[in-house]
C-alpha cells in the first residue's frame, strides 16, 4: 500500500506557483531569439566633461632674483681654483691680529722652554756659576722652589780620619776631614760611622747628618772641612779594635 502511494507521488507532475510560467513556455522566446545565449553587452556609459585644469599659485619673484640663486648654486656645487682657494689662505695669514699672535707665541715659546730648563737645572746652574745664585733665588722665592747645592758622593772623600779614646772611660773623640774633590759646589753628605772588634766584626754602627758633625750643609770647589767630634760610648762585649767610615746622602 505504501510502495503504490510513493509510485503516485512520484508519478504526478509537481504543483506550479501562481504566477511563474511552465519552464518550456518560460524560455520559448529564447528559443525563438537568434541572439538567445549571446553574453550580455554593458551598457556604455557617456564621456566625462573635460577636467579642468589645476592652477596653482605662482609668486612673482624678480628674474634678478632667480638668476642671482643660480649663480649661488652654482657657485656651492663648483669647487674654487686652486689658486683661488690658495690666495684666500693668504689672505687670512695676512690678517693682522693673527700675524701679531703668532709672533707673541714665537717668542714666549723658547722664553717658557728655558724658564723650565732653569727651574730643572737650577740647583746645577747655582753650583756652576755661584754669580747667578741672587737671580735664581729670587726666581724661586716667586716659583715657591727651593735652592740646594747638587749631591755628588763621588767627589767627596774622606781625606783624614781619628778615633781615639780619652781618659775618661767610655769617652772618645772622633777626627775627621772631608774634601770635595769637584770644582763646583756640592751638598755635604751624611757619615756612618762602624766601630769594630779585633775580628773587624761590628759592635755597634752611628749615623751622623752633618749638622751633628758641626760641618756646613755645602761645600766649596775644592774646599776642605775639618773638625772633631766627642762621643760617649756604652759598655761593649768586645773592645773596640778598629773603626769604619763610609759617606752618603740619606
Amino acid at each position: 500500500m505504501e510502495l503504490e502511494l510513493e509510485s503516485r507521488l512520484l508519478d504526478a507532475p509537481a504543483p506550479v506557483p501562481d504566477g511563474v510560467q511552465d519552464l518550456p513556455e518560460a524560455f520559448e522566446p529564447h528559443a525563438r531569439d537568434p541572439l538567445a545565449g549571446a553574453l550580455p553587452v554593458a551598457p556604455v556609459a557617456p564621456p566625462l566633461p573635460p577636467a579642468a585644469p589645476r592652477t596653482e599659485p605662482v609668486l612673482d619673484v624678480p628674474a634678478a632674483a632667480v638668476a642671482a640663486d643660480d649663480d649661488a648654486d652654482d657657485d656651492d656645487l663648483t669647487p674654487a681654483p686652486s689658486f683661488v682657494r690658495q690666495a684666500q689662505r693668504r689672505a687670512r695669514w695676512n690678517q693682522p691680529w693673527l700675524r701679531a699672535l703668532v709672533g707673541l707665541l714665537c717668542v714666549l715659546l723658547p722664553l717658557a722652554l728655558a724658564l723650565q730648563y732653569v727651574v730643572y737645572q737650577r740647583d746645577s746652574l747655582a753650583a756652576q756659576n755661584p754669580a747667578l745664585r741672587p737671580a735664581l733665588s729670587g726666581l724661586c722665592a716667586a716659583l715657591g722652589c727651593t735652592i740646594a747645592a747638587p749631591q755628588n758622593i763621588g767627589m767627596v772623600v774622606v781625606a783624614g780620619s781619628a778615633f781615639n779614646q780619652e781618659t775618661a772611660p767610655g769617652r772618645y773623640r772622633l777626627g775627621l776631614s772631608v774634601r770635595n774633590q769637584a770644582s763646583s759646589i756640592v751638598a755635604t753628605p751624611a757619615l756612618e760611622l762602624t766601630l769594630t772588634d779585633a775580628s773587624d766584626q761590628p759592635l755597634v754602627r752611628k749615623i751622623f747628618l752633618p749638622a751633628e758633625l758641626g760641618m756646613p750643609p755645602e761645600l766649596g770647589p775644592r774646599a776642605e772641612w775639618n773638625g772633631t767630634l766627642p762621643m760617649q760610648v756604652q759598655a761593649l762585649p768586645q773592645p773596640i779594635s778598629g773603626y769604619r767610615m763610609e759617606l752618603f746622602y740619606p
